[in-house]
């Protein structure tokens, strides 16, 4: 009887001591292949196969047991190991700029200040762009008043007129038409002719005829200066087409310098020719420019000259041929077949 309860007492004893040990022991293996145990309350691992190394005054002050003398309550309480058997990241690592902040900075500030002027600088282009269409787009047309001057009538230069009308094809280039009007006044002594009476050197004293022109032009303009520019010089060259009239001034009978009266006949011509030019254009605003011009038209195909006889009424209202036939001749179409200069300047509009 006794020996049973002293086997009894023998079992409980040692499940008891087993138990115990059994709590206070935990055993396992890592991640990386080496054994771990935690006897009370401490973590204790072991690698087979790894030689121990001497660890580093850091490495063993980072590697000391962590919650000595306590159990385990959460993940942060295990230290983390270095596996030194896995391999090396896939991913470089961004390294750290080695120039310091306060010397990036300028670099930075550079970049934005290059690319606002970039900016700037396109915008700025953008718009030159559409105003120089703009202005390429517009049609002109102009006023124009000045000097003419028939190159065979050495009686100097007649006030002249006209009208323009122009506009662009591209940067340099242009188109222009014209006519203008112009008349100049005449010596020709043409009372003399046919008598012996000298009345001095045509052209010193009162005038007795008169020189009219209208002439029309096309011409293409080559502009020096990209249509932005404020001046723009420009050399022209095209045709024209000009109808001239020499007309003969009506003058009484001269009985005490026995000259006959002058019937008051006219002479007509046509020419086709050529124009050069040479000018420019002074932009005043978006609308508005002045411009100055040196024509010269040269006549090469020219009409025969058509000589008209003048013609009065009777008092019965009658029209008759007069008594007094006009001094001029055909020959007197060395006038009206003649080259002409022009000097002009104006303003025109844009539309």
């Amino acid at each position: 009887m006794n020996e049973g309860k002293g086997m009894r007492g023998f079992l409980f004893l040692a499940l008891a001591v087993s138990t115990q040990a059994h709590a206070s022991t935990l055993s396992g293996k890592t991640a990386d292949g080496c054994s771990y145990k935690i006897i009370n309350g401490q973590y204790l691992t072991t690698c087979p196969g790894k030689q121990a190394a001497e660890p580093s005054p850091v490495v063993a002050q980072n590697s000391a047991p962590v919650n000595a003398g306590r159990p385990i309550g959460s993940y942060g309480d295990v230290p983390v190991r270095r596996n030194f058997a896995a391999g090396a990241p896939s991913q470089v690592p961004a390294q750290t700029p080695s120039r310091p902040l306060s010397a990036q900075v300028p670099s930075i500030t550079s970049s934005i200040e290059d690319e606002s002027y970039n900016s700037g600088s396109s915008i700025a282009d953008d718009r030159r762009e559409r105003l120089k269409n703009k202005l390429l787009d517009k049609t002109y047309a102009g006023l124009l008043l000045g000097a003419s001057n028939m190159k065979n009538s050495n009686s100097g230069s007649g006030l002249g007129f006209g009208l323009n009308l122009g506009t662009n094809i591209d940067d340099h280039f242009g188109v222009e038409i014209g006519y203008t009007y112009a008349k100049q006044n005449l010596r020709l002594g043409l009372a003399a002719r046919g008598s012996n009476v000298d009345l001095g050197t045509p052209g010193t004293a009162k005038s007795d005829s008169e020189l009219s022109s209208n002439l029309i032009t096309g011409e293409l303009q080559a502009h020096l200066t990209d249509p932005l520019k404020r001046l723009r010089p420009y050399i022209g060259a095209g045709l024209g087409w000009r109808s001239t009239t020499l007309k003969e001034s009506r003058t009484a009978a001269n009985e005490v310098q026995g000259t006959p009266a002058s019937g008051g006949g006219s002479l007509h011509q046509s020419a086709l020719g050529g124009l050069a030019t040479a000018g420019t254009k002074l932009r005043l605003s978006k609308a508005f420019h002045l411009g100055f011009a040196f024509r010269y038209f040269f006549p090469l195909l020219r009409q025969d000259a058509r000589l008209e006889q003048p013609v009065t009424v009777a008092t019965g209202g009658e029209e008759g041929q007069s008594p007094n036939e006009t001094k001029l001749s055909k020959g007197d179409d060395s006038l009206t077949g003649s080259s002409q200069y022009q000097v002009l300047g104006g303003v025109s509009y844009a539309f």
